[in-house]
């Protein structure tokens, strides 16, 4: 059995650990184990479980706020007691604002090297700075560069001698499980008294600034006013969310907003939904957005999200600098119009979890 070493910041339910944990799902656990090495300590509701039920060892490291100094030799420590175990290292992120992980990974002779690019863009000029930088020693540390799509390709590899030599590695999903059932979405209503007149708008996506919920809320505010009966569904958790709690508070729609928390059932709750509404300010390739398509779902997304994500023809990306009320009318536009939840699964098949697997298996077989 090969044994990988997944190295992300956590395991909570963001887009970059649920592909890692849908990949371990879905790999041959005969021939591949993963085990994982955090910066962030286990968190209520996250994948820590999930993982270990699945044969993974879970480490944690230091974080850099810890201190420099601290978090190398903790990484030294981990390294040259446990690099033996391992073929290679997968190293996920959103910027290369550290390079560490794979620095010692060399240093003790881990043969495949794997740096993944999870974002096309960043938050904050230090990061940014250390991303230039790292740069520069990238292509002497690691063996495979992998990204999630052609932009964040080029936001990690530009400059590098990656940018013509990277893979892009789709966050591949179940499509199964996330078809379009009548009766499932019939159940998800009752559950949350939600009757069939009621038009759902609904978002998927941690609670950050990055995915804008305070827009989201003056385009769900906006399209209230033109719609008798709505309701908008939050699905996350994350620091923003007592933020964007006062600000329904505000707006004087507690009754019409449901915050759902983070959920494992996340394939049922789409279904209930009449529309996504995506308004991030940048991304790397959502999983959410696949999912809703495969849900059958209208879709209207911010214009800063890489089209890559289109595989129907029921998504629109909107100018994210237009106002709450333009947004609010386009969503309006397919209020009222009976939907064909059908999605072609053969046709785009370069997104199923399969698909992504086999990628994978030849890159920990290399």
């Amino acid at each position: 059995m090969k044994k990988i070493l997944q190295i992300t910041n956590s395991l909570a339910r963001h887009g970059t650990e649920t592909f890692i944990v849908n990949v371990l799902k879905h790999i041959n656990l005969a021939d591949f184990q993963f085990d994982f090495l955090l910066f962030t300590p286990e968190m209520s509701g996250d994948y820590t479980e999930i993982v270990k039920q699945l044969g993974s060892q879970v480490y944690y490291a230091s974080s850099r706020s810890m201190g420099f100094k601290t978090y190398c030799k903790v990484l030294d420590d981990f390294f040259r007691k446990h690099s033996k175990e391992y073929i290679a290292v997968h190293f996920s992120g959103c910027t290369m604002s550290t390079l560490m992980p794979l620095y010692y990974a060399k240093k003790y002779s881990i043969p495949i090297r794997i740096i993944h690019a999870h974002s096309s863009s960043y938050s904050g000029i230090h990061n940014y700075i250390l991303h230039e930088f790292n740069k520069f020693r990238l292509g002497t540390l690691a063996t495979h560069a992998l990204a999630c799509s052609v932009e964040a390709a080029e936001w990690f590899f530009s400059k590098t001698r990656f940018e013509k030599n990277n893979i892009i590695i789709r966050n591949g999903i179940q499509y199964e499980d996330f078809i379009f059932s009548n009766e499932i979405r019939q159940s998800i209503r009752r559950k949350f008294n939600i009757d069939n007149s009621t038009f759902v708008l609904g978002h998927v996506g941690y609670f950050m600034p990055v995915k804008n919920h305070t827009f989201l809320l003056d385009v769900f505010y906006e399209f209230n006013k033109r719609y008798d009966s709505t309701k908008l569904l939050l699905i996350g958790e994350g620091k923003l969310k007592d933020e964007i709690s006062e600000k329904v508070r505000k707006l004087n729609i507690e009754h019409k907003v449901l915050f759902l928390g983070n959920r494992s059932d996340v394939n049922q709750l789409l279904q209930a939904f009449d529309c996504f509404v995506f308004p991030s300010l940048y991304e790397g390739l959502p999983f959410s957005i696949i999912e809703a398509q495969v849900a059958g779902l209208p879709i209207f997304a911010s214009d800063r999200i890489s089209k890559e994500t289109q595989i129907s023809n029921n998504i629109e990306y909107i100018d994210i600098n237009k106002s709450s009320q333009y947004w609010a009318e386009k969503i309006l536009s397919v209020a009222n119009v009976s939907q064909d939840r059908f999605f072609d699964v053969k046709k785009y098949s370069y997104f199923s979890i399969d698909h992504t697997v086999r990628q994978l298996t030849d890159i920990y077989n290399s």
